[in-house]
């Protein structure tokens, strides 16, 4: 991570790995288990369609950020950077899975950017702060409760 603003956070997901990796990687699906009620996919990715190059859009109504995927290494690496909504200039997120010795999966959820219009780089930092938060700690709730669905191995 590059940028002098930068978000970073961890959490504990109670599911496997691949699970995670489900959430996380489905585009389309994030309007099922984020605050966000719209989600789709613009542009599909090579070879994967939510792979490097796919293109989302995330957000409430008409107003949300597109994102364009810069790496996908299942089940381990998604980064994505902003191409619009927020106004973040050079916008960078990585989100990291690694397992655990008990089943689980740790979230790593970085984000930064180099720079915001005169005035706004503490209010744009803080927004995606919350946005990066509020996600990740739906991505523990969604991984539970996938999980908890999941017939036992």
């Amino acid at each position: 991570m590059t940028g002098p603003y930068r978000i970073e956070l961890t959490r504990q997901v109670p599911a496997p790995i691949e699970t995670v990796w489900e959430i996380i990687s489905d585009h389309r699906g994030y309007s099922g288990w984020t605050m966000m009620s719209t989600s789709r996919l613009e542009t599909e990715g090579v070879p994967h369609p939510d792979g490097v190059g796919a293109v989302r859009f995330l957000g409430v109504g008409p107003m949300g950020a597109r994102e364009k995927v810069i790496e996908f290494d299942p089940p381990r690496h998604l980064a994505y950077t902003i191409l619009s909504g927020p106004p973040a200039r050079d916008y960078r997120a990585d989100m990291w899975l690694e397992s655990t010795p008990d089943g689980g999966t740790e979230l790593r959820w970085e984000g930064s950017f180099d720079s915001a219009p005169a005035g706004l780089a503490r209010a744009t930092k803080a927004l995606l702060a919350f946005a990066l938060r509020d996600m990740a700690n739906r991505v523990v709730k969604e991984g539970a409760r996938r999980a908890s669905a999941s017939p036992a191995s």
